[in-house]
Formats: C-alpha cells, sequence, structure tokens
C-alpha cells in the first residue's frame, strides 16, 4: 500500500478531494433543476397600467389575467388559468404565460373604485408578443404609442369621492 503522502499531492487533503468530487454532480443537478423549472413556461407578458387622464403610471393596482386553455371561441370557467398581480412603482405587472402560449388573453382590474378605461378586454397574444399592444383609451385624452415586445399598455382611472357617492346613490 503506498505511504498516504503519495495518495495527495502537496496542495490537496482529503476534504478537498472529496469536495471537488461531488461538486461538479451538485453542480449539474442544480443546472438541470434550473432548467427544467423554467420549461413550463413560454414567455412573459408584461401589462403597463396608466392613468386615463394624465398618463401618468397607477401604481399597486391589481391586474388579473386569465388564459383560455380549451375553445377560445366557448370559454368556460373551468377553462380559464388566471394570475393576478399588483403594479408596482411605475405602474407595470409581469405575468408568465403558459407553454404553449394562448391565441389570446382576457385582462381585468380588480382595484376597488378602478374604472376599466379600455375596450376590448381581450387582446391577441400573437401581436402582443411581437410589437406590444395599446389598448384604446375610452375615458379620457391621455394617449400613448410607445410600446414594446411582450407588453400591453392599459388604461384607468381612480373614482374620485363624488363618482363613489353617486354610484351608491344609482344602487339604492
Amino acid at each position: 500500500m503506498p505511504a498516504k503522502s503519495e495518495l495527495y499531492s502537496a496542495s490537496e487533503t482529503p476534504a478537498t478531494v472529496v469536495t471537488m468530487r461531488f461538486s461538479k454532480p451538485i453542480f449539474a443537478g442544480l443546472s438541470l433543476l434550473i432548467a427544467f423549472g423554467h420549461l413550463g413556461y413560454a414567455a412573459d407578458l408584461k401589462v403597463v397600467l396608466l392613468d386615463s387622464k394624465s398618463g401618468h403610471p397607477l401604481r399597486w393596482k391589481q391586474i388579473c389575467v386569465s388564459f383560455p386553455a380549451g375553445d377560445a371561441a366557448k370559454p368556460t370557467a373551468a377553462d380559464q388559468s388566471r394570475g393576478c398581480h399588483r403594479t408596482d412603482s411605475v405602474g407595470v405587472a409581469e405575468f408568465t404565460l403558459p407553454d404553449p402560449v394562448p391565441e389570446t388573453v382576457n385582462i381585468v382590474l380588480l382595484t376597488n373604485g378602478l374604472v376599466e378605461c379600455f375596450a376590448p378586454r381581450t387582446f391577441p397574444l400573437a401581436e402582443a408578443m411581437k410589437s406590444g399592444v395599446v389598448a384604446e383609451n375610452t375615458c379620457g385624452d391621455a394617449s400613448t404609442n410607445l410600446t414594446e415586445p411582450r407588453s400591453v399598455v392599459l388604461f384607468g382611472h381612480q373614482k374620485n369621492l363624488w363618482q363613489v357617492l353617486r354610484s351608491w346613490d344609482e344602487e339604492f
């Protein structure tokens, strides 16, 4: 049997040999986990929410998107997968699209007192992914022609106190 000093070089100890022996498989395993974790998703969709009157970003507003899973002509609640996120400090909410990417996406605003100022609610994803989509502003004068691929720009506005009181009056 060789002497202990002959088994390892001067810079190697038994601990470094074991560490080096297992570090490559561990690194390869972690890389595969990360790669397989992203295989189920095709791309991200960015939804930008702007104030319909001023064009400023609407912050911390809840946006929900749903993707038809079955026949788009006959959507049912069971066919739709839905995700909801709040816009960030610049009015952006990002959503991960399922793979394969559906043909359309349905977008709704779910913050109390927030009025949707865009039509329609359903957008073709092919156009949004290629060049971006700006929805028509149906409540104000703000507009933008700035789009980027994988984005949908929407408009909305928060009801003021008078509008809230008027809507309560209409309910009773």
